[in-house]
C-alpha cells in the first residue's frame, strides 16, 4: 500500500539538486528517508560518503543512522552495475569518513581544522551537557560567594525582600543559554505588605471562632500553621519585609494549609468549605 506521503518521499529520493525541508512528527520515518536520500546521493553521483553529513540529537542516534546507512549502501552496492557499482563499492569502504553525529560534535569538528582562527587551543574539548550543568553550577556558586565577599548590597537588599539569591539561579540557567539575546528591564511595584497582614489576621480571626473546642484530636497541619502565622504576625518584631512576606507565602503553601476533616469534628462542613472554597479564595486574593 502506498503511504498516504508517498509523493513526497519520493521527492526527497530523486531531487537530489535542492534543499529540502522535511516536518514530520516521531516515528513518521524521518530517519530512514534521510538514510535513503544520502544513499542516493552516492549512488547516482551527487556527492561521495565522506562529503555528506547528518547531524542527529543523540550519539546513540548517529550510531543508528550509521548502521542503517552502511546496511543500506551495501544493498545498493550487490544491485549496482558500472560506474553506480563502483561509487557504492567506494562507499561502503568510506563509510567511516562519512559524518554523522550530533551538532556539539559537528561544529567542534569544524573548530578543529582552524582552531587558531577561532581563537581556542588545539586541543580543546566541548563540554558535555552533564559536565556543563555542573560547570554552571560551580560558577553561580562561586559568584554568589565572591559577592557576599565584598558585601554587595544587592544581596542584603534581596534579603530585606524576602528574595534569596538562590532564587535568580534558574534565570542564570537561561541567560547562560540565551546570553546573545538583550535583556529586557521591568519594573514592579512593591505588595501592600500591610493590607495582606491585616487581613490573614481578620481571616484567622474569623476561623478561629470554628476551630472545635475542646479538640477530639491533635490539632491538624492548618490549625498548627494558624496559630503560628498568628503569633509571628502579632508578637514577632521588628519584623521586616521580607519576613512577613515569607510567614504569608509558608501560611498560604498548600503544604502547610493542609486540613484534616476529622479533627474538626463535629464543624466538618466548614471544615470542608475552608478547604475547598475559602482558602483558595484568600491565596487567589493575596498572592496578586
Amino acid at each position: 500500500v502506498r503511504p498516504v506521503d508517498g509523493a513526497d518521499r519520493e521527492r526527497t529520493r530523486t531531487e537530489l539538486d535542492r534543499s529540502l525541508l522535511c516536518l514530520a512528527g516521531a516515528g513518521a520515518g524521518k530517519t530512514h528517508e534521510l538514510v535513503e536520500r544520502m544513499a542516493a546521493c552516492v549512488s547516482e553521483g551527487f556527492a561521495p560518503v565522506e562529503r555528506l553529513a547528518a547531524i542527529t540529537f543523540t550519539r546513540k542516534a548517529a550510531g543508528e543512522m550509521r548502521g542503517r546507512l552502511f546496511l543500506r549502501l551495501r544493498q545498493l552496492r550487490q544491485q549496482g552495475t558500472g560506474d553506480r557499482a563502483i561509487r557504492l563499492r567506494a562507499a561502503v569502504r568510506n563509510i567511516d569518513q562519512c559524518y554523522i553525529g550530533t551538532i556539539h560534535s559537528f561544529c567542534a569538528r569544524l573548530l578543529r581544522e582552524r582552531p587558531v582562527e577561532a581563537g581556542l587551543t588545539p586541543d580543546f574539548a566541548e563540554v558535555e551537557e552533564r559536565e556543563e550543568l555542573t560547570l554552571l553550577r560551580a560558577a553561580w556558586d562561586g559568584f554568589l560567594k565572591e559577592r557576599a565577599g565584598v558585601g554587595d548590597e544587592r544581596l542584603v537588599r534581596f534579603d530585606e525582600l524576602g528574595v534569596r539569591a538562590e532564587d535568580f539561579y534558574p534565570f542564570f540557567m537561561r541567560r547562560c543559554q540565551f546570553s546573545d539575546l538583550p535583556l529586557k528591564e521591568s519594573t514592579a511595584q512593591a505588595p501592600d505588605l500591610d493590607a495582606a497582614v491585616a487581613r490573614i489576621l481578620a481571616f484567622l480571626d474569623e476561623v478561629d471562632g470554628h476551630v472545635p473546642d475542646p479538640l477530639p484530636r491533635d490539632p491538624d497541619r492548618f490549625m498548627q500553621t494558624a496559630g503560628t502565622t498568628r503569633d509571628l504576625l502579632n508578637y514577632a518584631s521588628p519584623l521586616r519585609d521580607g519576613d512577613r512576606a515569607y510567614i504569608l507565602a509558608q501560611f498560604l503553601s498548600p503544604s502547610s494549609a493542609k486540613i484534616t476533616l476529622n479533627r474538626w469534628n463535629p464543624n466538618v462542613d466548614f471544615a470542608r468549605t475552608l478547604r475547598d472554597r475559602l482558602l483558595p479564595q484568600l491565596a487567589a486574593e493575596i498572592e496578586p
